[in-house]
């Protein structure tokens, strides 16, 4: 089975069906490091010319840890810690998609970090 992110939530993918998986806290908790937080990177497209305004009201939202203004498809990035995936979903499709200004948004949920875990353990 195979996980990737789809605008703004993350897919379970197999052969047989693809749905959303958010309803289980398990599938991202880490035994090996309880303290580990969800962690998200949201990318956000925005209406023209709105960036600076979304920029200011996302550093107001609880949860929202950085927001970077960037080039490209999108054009800002923000990064966001929460205690729980409840917190997570909360914050990505209430809050940060309920800013006016905001027109799509890409969820991608941290797997593995270098900075929370030591090399070794990162990927299995």
């Amino acid at each position: 089975m195979k996980w990737f992110a789809v605008e703004g939530s993350l897919q379970r993918h197999s052969r047989r069906l693809s749905k959303p998986i958010f309803k289980s806290e398990e599938v991202f908790s880490n035994r090996s490091h309880p303290n580990a937080v969800p962690t998200a990177y949201v990318l956000i497209k925005v209406t023209a010319g709105a960036e600076s305004k979304i920029f200011d009201a996302l550093l107001k939202v609880d949860g929202v840890k950085e927001v970077d203004v960037v080039y490209g498809e999108f054009d800002l990035i923000a990064k966001v810690s929460t205690r729980s995936m409840d917190e997570l979903r909360n914050v990505v499709v209430k809050q940060i998609r309920g800013v006016v200004g905001v027109e799509r948004t890409v969820t991608a949920i941290v797997a593995s970090s270098s900075i929370k875990y030591p090399s070794e353990e990162r990927l299995g």
